[in-house]
């Protein structure tokens, strides 16, 4: 079987085989006997090699591919507004926005409204989120982007918060942190803190490849 996207490196078995798999912690352990042709970035890798595993040199999360997936032009001209996505965690938290932000949830699964999601998102100016394969999926397409948490709220994600990092340094982009911001957002200057960098189509080929062998591998 292949194991892949998301923070699920303790699932790793012996007969897996490993394709942009991450950690949100470095207490846990890595199968050595595992076939790991790729990881999420160099946290996961070190920890690999700390388990017994073999050394990995190609990273890459594969939600970075996403402007491949659902391949979509984003328009010079966008909506105006800032759309605004929780992580599942922060759902009942009473978060205050402000008039020009749209609130767009992230819960879903099917392929049809994970695309129509995704449509909607590169019609907005900006993105503002608390969920990080949504901040990946914006770096993927080139959106504007704000990675948060919530003052008092900064455990409900799962993790000691390395798997942003491990995540930004693996596409070759400068390391990130969701910041702490207040339930009230009307007074934040989220252009202090807003990243407009981009995944390169060179690791996007890189993590393609990945995901190619390791198929191969599977089938």
């Amino acid at each position: 079987h292949m194991i892949s996207t998301g923070s699920i490196g303790r699932f790793i078995t012996p007969s897996s085989v490993v394709v942009g798999t991450g950690i949100s912690s470095d207490d846990v352990e890595l199968h050595p006997k595992a076939q790991y042709v790729s990881v999420r970035g160099p946290l996961t890798a070190k920890l690999v090699k700390e388990c017994g595993g073999p050394k990995v040199e190609s990273f890459g999360d594969p939600g970075a591919l996403m402007s491949r997936i659902i391949p979509l032009t984003r328009s010079k001209k966008t909506n105006g507004r800032v759309a605004f996505v929780r992580h599942f965690t922060h759902a009942k938290l009473p978060v205050q926005l402000p008039e020009n932000f749209v609130e767009l949830s992230v819960l879903m699964s099917a392929p049809k409204q994970i695309a129509d999601f995704v449509g909607k998102l590169v019609t907005y100016d900006r993105v503002v989120t608390s969920a990080m394969h949504v901040f990946i999926t914006c770096q993927s397409y080139g959106i504007p982007c704000s990675l948060v948490t919530f003052k008092g709220s900064e455990d409900a994600v799962h993790g000691t918060g390395l798997k942003y990092s491990d995540y930004a340094l693996g596409v070759g982009l400068a390391k990130v942190n969701p910041v702490a911001v207040p339930l009230d957002l009307r007074k934040f200057k989220f252009e202090n803190i807003e990243r407009d960098d981009r995944v390169s189509e060179a690791k996007k080929d890189e993590i393609t490849e990945a995901i190619k062998r390791s198929i191969s591998l599977v089938m």
